[in-house]
């Protein structure tokens, strides 16, 4: 887990208990907005001032890369070959194809904030933004175009789903685009599901979602964890 003062959380047991460890950032940038695990094992996390993070011993310690540039990367993706891309501020795209030693801006179709990110199969991307943006690559990262959207909602988080992607934002989002028709559908989270959640990871035929709540979709709603029904 990633925080603000530079704070980052590491579990060697299943979340039963936690270590505290401080990552390497000044004490002026030092909020950390995401972390996600790579497929190699590596832990990337992203921060304020063009700063990128990594590390490979699932956090026991990290070692600081990025573009250093007066700018916030506010998720990582992973596409193919080793590519480890950002996406942040004012439709900021950047990519490293060496862990993280140089970094290569990428031309945005967007001037917005953007906030999410993901690759399916390492070749096919897309990432969220504020006011409803949606972007798409399908050259592991190097083309981006933008994509009509069916909502000016904030969007926070997008993942990857089988066949589909799943974006959540602001006031119950819940979209799933599919690619290959180019389409969407929009998901209602019923009396509960009316608040914005940053986070979403679609496992075991269930949908679950992070944010002012926790919970999972079922049956055309929202259920909350730890809510009595």
């Amino acid at each position: 887990m990633v925080g603000n003062n530079a704070t980052t959380l590491n579990t060697a047991d299943g979340g039963e208990t936690w270590s505290l460890v401080e990552a390497p950032l000044s004490k002026i940038g030092n909020k950390i907005f995401s972390v996600d695990i790579a497929p190699d094992g590596r832990v990337w996390a992203t921060a304020e001032f063009g700063s990128v993070l990594f590390s490979d011993d699932f956090g026991k310690s990290w070692t600081r890369v990025g573009t250093d540039e007066d700018v916030a990367w506010n998720d990582v993706g992973f596409a193919a070959d080793g590519r480890v891309c950002v996406i942040g501020e004012f439709g900021g795209l950047a990519c490293s194809d060496d862990a993280g030693d140089s970094w290569q801006a990428k031309n945005s179709p967007v001037e917005n904030s953007m906030m999410g990110l993901a690759f399916s199969d390492g070749k096919h991307g897309v990432g969220v933004g504020l006011n409803g943006t949606l972007i798409r690559t399908d050259d592991a990262g190097e083309n981006w175009r933008l994509i009509d959207s069916p909502t000016n909602k904030q969007f926070y988080g997008v993942t990857w789903d089988q066949d589909k992607w799943l974006v959540v934002g602001e006031k119950g989002a819940l979209l799933t685009y599919y690619p290959e028709q180019d389409s969407w559908t929009t998901e209602d989270l019923g009396p509960l599901g009316n608040i914005w959640h940053t986070a979403v990871i679609a496992s075991h035929d269930r949908i679950y979602l992070a944010g002012q709540k926790l919970g999972y979709t079922q049956q055309g709603g929202l259920v909350q964890f730890g809510r009595m029904r």
